[in-house]
């Protein structure tokens, strides 16, 4: 398995491609502002891009689906429906506060807690993490040890909980069932470099105490 990392537009937002060791077929989570990088490197490998995959629908996470759409009309975009309609509404996704209000295409499918993925050789299962956002989600590779985390976990650090529809206990709740996967499980999160489960129950702050959370 290969996991590439794209730090992509002012947030520095990662986007991750998922392509099998031997063959041309990948897979797509979360795509930024400006992707210009990313579909240089799909172009030049003459990748088969088979989905993308939404952590969640802020818009440092969705702002780069237009360019996607327009080099691969025919990609299918897959998002949790609880943020089905924040592609396209500026507010919710946050856009409006950055002063470029950004709208991309609907989904074409849904994603839900518990669901089993087929993502070529992998079965990639859906973790419903809300908290940073009520539709955030996470993306188990049980067999490969990785998941891909979206805002919900970072290195030393969780997702913000101030913004307009986070609610922290239930971000609380979702760390501790990421906290339930193997210590060996390399998370890759949307922003700062990878880290593990087991570093993370001893070393991030709010996994050990509850005094970051006051």
């Amino acid at each position: 398995m290969t996991v590439e990392t794209f730090c992509l537009g002012n947030l520095e937002t990662n986007a991750y491609l998922v392509s099998a060791d031997s063959g041309s077929d990948c897979w797509l989570f979360d795509c930024p502002g400006e992707p210009h990088e990313l579909l240089r490197r799909l172009a030049e490998r003459s990748m088969r891009l088979q989905g993308v995959f939404l952590t969640h629908a802020h818009v440092d996470h969705i702002a780069g689906l237009n360019d996607l759409r327009r080099a691969f009309p025919g990609v299918k975009i897959h998002q949790h429906r609880l943020e089905a309609s924040w592609l396209s509404d500026p507010q919710a996704n946050l856009s409006v506060w950055l002063g470029e209000p950004v709208t991309v295409p609907m989904a074409d499918e849904f994603v839900e807690d518990g669901q089993n993925l087929t993502l070529g050789p992998w079965s990639v299962e859906v973790l419903h993490v809300p908290g940073h956002s009520p539709g955030s989600v996470a993306y188990w590779f049980a067999s490969e040890n990785e998941l891909i985390s979206g805002d919900v976990l970072f290195r030393s650090g969780v997702g913000r909980w101030d913004f307009p529809h986070c609610d922290r206990s239930a971000l609380r709740r979702s760390l501790g069932r990421l906290c339930q996967l193997p210590d060996q499980t390399r998370v890759r999160p949307g922003h700062g470099g990878s880290t593990t489960i087991g570093r993370e129950k001893t070393s991030n702050p709010y996994l050990r105490s509850d005094d970051p959370w006051v």
